[in-house]
């Protein structure tokens, strides 16, 4: 692709949330704060792993589905994360199973969080929980799955999805390493 055509598709690049994102009052101000950043609202759909992801449309209107190449699950704390690798360990799993099957990378956000919270064990809402057995499932998780982890503040993480998301998608139109965007649409 000319760096025009790959200049038409970031432009018209819409951010995705999965439909089971909780439609809170945090969820609308990061989507009007998502929308303010791209200049399109995010399109609520099914993301088999993750909660963000993107679409875009290539110069003849094909479109450009990254639900399948790049995602981002976002958390909002260590409290939330520390759940999800211990007691909802094998539907976590199960999700980032889906993913490394289908190549698709996937970054693990989590908000309010540091590594020094997550090496000392900050988790007021789970004080049972041993901070040695999070910190191993978390690298675990990181290493087996292949995440990438960023830790944010919370008004951080929608220009986070969105520079993640426009960069997978510059990388998946003109890749440095040969594999290039191919139209699949007949």
């Amino acid at each position: 692709m000319t760096e025009k055509e790959i200049q038409i598709a970031l432009d018209s690049m819409q951010i995705l949330a999965d439909n089971r994102e909780h439609k809170t009052e945090e969820f609308a101000q990061r989507c009007k704060e998502i929308h303010e950043l791209t200049g399109h609202k995010v399109g609520m759909a099914t993301i088999s792993a993750g909660d963000y992801s993107a679409i875009a449309w290539d110069k003849d209107g094909n479109l450009i589905d990254m639900r399948d190449v790049a995602t981002i699950e976002r958390k909002m704390s260590l409290d939330e994360l520390a759940s999800n690798l211990t007691s909802q360990k094998e539907r976590f799993e199960k999700e980032f199973t889906r993913a490394k099957d289908k190549g698709v990378k996937v970054y693990l956000l989590v908000e309010n969080m540091s590594f020094t919270k997550l090496f000392n064990g900050t988790m007021p809402n789970h004080p049972r929980i041993n901070k040695n057995s999070v910190i191993g499932a978390f690298f675990t998780f990181v290493t087996r799955y292949r995440l990438q982890p960023i830790f944010c503040k919370p008004d951080q993480t929608a220009r986070i999805i969105v520079e993640i998301m426009r960069k997978e998608l510059e990388q998946h139109l003109n890749p440095k390493d040969g594999h290039r965007y191919e139209n699949t649409s007949v």
